[in-house]
């Protein structure tokens, strides 16, 4: 195997995925996560500290709700830790959010980790406490989610988008045999049919993410690509972006 073959694999490709998701499908992932508010639109992920550094959040976006108050989302995935280190971090994100734009926040922790090793809440100062709505995806019903959508793929009946990004993120539901689950979930992506034939190559694309991250070798991930047919999103994603410019 050559060292660029070697290299191959996506360094987080978690994190890649979730920003990815958010960005491109900002209120269908509102959508999925059932979040409070009407989705309207991506807030800067970047914000000045007290010491005049600068942090950047993973995702936010603002959102109206049922009294026509606007409320900014934030949301940060992590994949190892959900500790006092993350709470700290997570509720100056906040802080620096209600300063810059004067909204309230709405603060979101996803995780791969189940809940019972989740920190829930953070004692700030002596009145106030920090507490993030904490979202685990093993909290999902993964087997129930999986069947559904392989019930209708197998009948040859079109996926709605919410349901192809549900394909995407089911194998986050499954707290073990990812690398078995993969296999399946590629499957059922490359023959899965859209009326959205541009939404069904972001997905393909978006696969790729899912494949570097639970793969076990650098051929089975070739294998995988291969599979949903990532070279041909590749070039469909290429030319649509040509088109935009």
């Amino acid at each position: 195997m050559t060292d660029e073959l070697k290299n191959y694999r996506i360094d987080k490709p978690m994190d890649y995925l979730h920003k990815r998701l958010f960005l491109y499908n900002g209120p269908l992932m509102h959508e999925f996560f059932k979040f409070p508010g009407k989705y309207v639109g991506p807030c800067p992920n970047s914000n000045l500290n007290g010491d005049g550094s600068i942090s950047e959040v993973d995702i936010s976006y603002l959102v109206i709700d049922g009294e026509n108050q606007k409320l900014i989302i934030n949301v940060e995935d992590e994949t190892s830790n959900v500790n006092e280190e993350t709470l700290k971090k997570s509720n100056k994100y906040k802080i620096n959010h209600q300063y810059a734009y004067k909204y309230p926040v709405y603060s979101v922790i996803t995780t791969s980790l189940p809940s019972h090793r989740c920190l829930k809440e953070l004692k700030t100062s002596p009145t106030d406490i920090f507490r993030p709505k904490i979202i685990s995806y093993l909290d999902f019903n993964g087997e129930k989610i999986l069947n559904r959508l392989k019930t209708k793929i197998k009948n040859n009946n079109f996926l709605t988008k919410l349901q192809l990004l549900s394909l995407i993120l089911v194998i986050r539901t499954f707290p073990k045999n990812n690398s078995e689950i993969l296999e399946e979930i590629c499957s059922l992506i490359k023959i899965a049919k859209s009326k959205d034939k541009e939404f069904k190559m972001e997905m393909v694309y978006c696969s790729r993410y899912i494949i570097h991250k639970y793969a076990k070798t650098v051929e089975d991930i070739l294998r995988l690509e291969e599979v949903v047919g990532l070279n041909k999103a590749v070039t469909c994603g290429s030319i649509i972006e040509n088109i935009k410019n």
